[in-house]
């Protein structure tokens, strides 16, 4: 029985070894802004995320129009667990990334990346959205801004290198 055990142990770690995990490394979404597409790519590939082609439409969404998409998801998965990675390629001054994470099974990713961004970033506060009627947690590193929040079911980080108070975290009046 123990060596049944010991094999089944020695299979689970051998696992881990070889089938890469699909989450995200802290290092990842801190330097995220400066890799090159070749970079981003191969990285999120040897994750098995995989690229989600779409037309350039307006998805409602500012910073994740003509986004390149990358998810966590299977295609014709029922699995409700996703982390999805929109990065934007609109200027190149002005880069963002969204990422956004979904069900129990990705939050444990988002928590130990937030864990590792309070401790090591800058912390500039916390505001107010009236768009997603949430708390931001906004942090700091070099010139990137970082900004945590719950939006319902999903939580958000997003990697900007300009600020992103007043044109994407209020509602515009007409």
């Amino acid at each position: 029985m123990k060596q049944k055990a010991g094999i089944l142990f020695s299979i689970i770690i051998l696992l881990q070894f070889v089938a890469p995990a699909q989450t995200l490394k802290y290092e990842f979404v801190k330097n995220c802004l400066i890799y090159t597409e070749t970079e981003v790519i191969a990285d999120l590939t040897a994750r098995n995320f995989n690229f989600v082609a779409k037309d350039y439409v307006n998805m409602g969404d500012n910073l994740i129009n003509r986004s390149d998409y990358y998810t966590s998801k299977k295609e014709n998965s029922t699995d409700t667990a996703e982390i999805a990675v929109f990065i934007n390629k609109r200027k190149a001054s002005k880069k963002s990334v969204v990422f956004f994470f979904t069900d129990n099974q990705s939050f444990a990713n988002y928590n130990m990346l937030e864990s590792r961004i309070q401790s090591g970033l800058t912390s500039e506060g916390t505001f107010k959205s009236d768009k997603f009627d949430a708390d931001v947690n906004k942090y700091s590193s070099d010139k990137n801004l970082f900004y945590l929040f719950k939006d319902d079911f999903i939580w958000y980080i997003i990697v900007s290198n300009f600020e992103l108070e007043e044109n994407y975290f209020t509602i515009k009046s007409k």
